[in-house]
């Protein structure tokens, strides 16, 4: 793995915990309120890097959730990243405005499964945040 997709791959990673995390903090409905999604593991699935125009990185992660809803959790999902143009976060490296980010994910806890996806554009969390809770 190139030094550029090892940046990138960390990129994803971070983006990642933080949108997980606020997947259930942008719930309006107060189900998700507090429920936070601890990454622990993540798969890059497709890989189209080229700082020169938008990337595409596809991910599965999993975890532990914690809040109202705990146990493991499953998360599908797709990033894309505006050409990569600004200073990287170590030298030599390169970075981009976050374009767009979608994912799917699935909480199984004890209390009842929770499936929901999540649309993230670069300005935060939007009305399309939705979950479900299926006992």
């Amino acid at each position: 793995m190139t030094l550029g997709r090892l940046a990138l791959a960390g990129l994803v990673a971070v983006l990642l915990a933080s949108a997980a995390a606020q997947v259930a903090a942008a719930e309006g409905s107060g189900t998700l309120l507090g429920e936070e999604m601890l990454v622990q593991d993540v798969t890059l699935t497709t890989i189209d890097c080229d700082p020169t125009r938008v990337s595409t990185v596809g991910y599965s992660a999993s975890g532990v959730a914690t809040g109202p809803y705990p146990g493991p959790f499953t998360v599908q999902g797709t990033v894309t990243i505006e050409p990569q143009t600004l200073p990287g976060p170590r030298p030599g490296t390169v970075a981009g405005p976050l374009a767009s980010l979608s994912e799917t994910f699935t909480i199984d806890s004890p209390l009842g499964t929770v499936t929901g996806s999540k649309t993230l554009p670069p300005t935060g969390a939007t009305d399309s945040d939705r979950a479900r809770v299926s006992t």
